[in-house]
Formats: structure tokens, C-alpha cells, sequence
């Protein structure tokens, strides 16, 4: 017989949070086995990281996952803490990307659907 058609046809195991839902997904990262190829966190609010952030910045080194951070300039919920993990992260030597978006308080962008279909199809 034929195979069967792929349903997820893509080779980037790539997940997403908003706000506490990066704090989870570092959360799972560290504290299990589970892993993937990149992460994208919008505006993140990431109190793991004052207890644990040399732990955190181990764990997505060992499973060699690219980060990606956005978050908003007027953001004061989470600039600081987005700017520690990537200034952690890049002094670690780990793949990690910072992007301020001008003028943004805590609220997911319009427009972040497009950039992370951007992350998920480059090659």
C-alpha cells in the first residue's frame, strides 16, 4: 500500500507561550524530559528565573533549544525579566534572540502569528 500522507509535514518541533505561559514551558524544560527545537515567548513573565535562572539557561543549553524572546518596550510587567534570561542566555553562549517591539505594553501582537509562522518555515 501507499504510505500515508504526513499530517504535520514540518521538522522544527517548535513551541510558543504568552506571559506566565513562558514560566510553565521553561518549567517543563527544566524539570523534564520533554524538550524541543525552539521556543518563542511573547512578553515573558518568568518568576523561575530569579530562583532559577543559571538551572534554566543548563537545561535549554543541554537540550539545544533556540530561544526566542519578544516583548514589548512598555512592558513593565516583563522587560526586565525578558532582558535577564537573554542577557543569561547569551552569555552562556546559548542561541537566543531578543526582539522589543516599540511601544507595546503586555499584550500579544497582532501581528505574532506571522512571525512564528516565519520561525516555524525558515530553513
Amino acid at each position: 500500500p501507499p504510505p500515508l500522507p504526513t499530517l504535520f509535514p514540518y521538522t522544527t518541533l517548535f513551541r510558543s507561550g504568552f506571559s506566565a505561559g513562558c514560566d510553565m514551558l521553561l518549567r517543563t524544560l527544566l524539570y523534564t524530559g520533554l524538550s524541543c527545537d525552539a521556543l518563542a515567548l511573547q512578553s515573558p513573565w518568568t518568576p523561575l528565573l530569579e530562583k532559577d535562572c543559571a538551572a534554566v539557561c543548563r537545561a535549554l543549553a543541554k537540550k539545544n533549544v533556540e530561544v526566542h524572546l519578544f516583548c514589548g518596550t512598555q512592558d513593565s510587567d516583563c522587560i526586565e525579566m525578558a532582558q535577564m534570561l537573554y542577557g543569561a542566555l547569551h552569555s552562556a553562549g546559548g542561541r537566543v534572540h531578543l526582539t522589543l517591539q516599540t511601544g507595546l505594553r503586555h499584550q500579544f501582537p497582532p501581528q505574532m502569528g506571522r512571525e512564528y509562522l516565519r520561525l516555524v518555515t525558515r530553513p
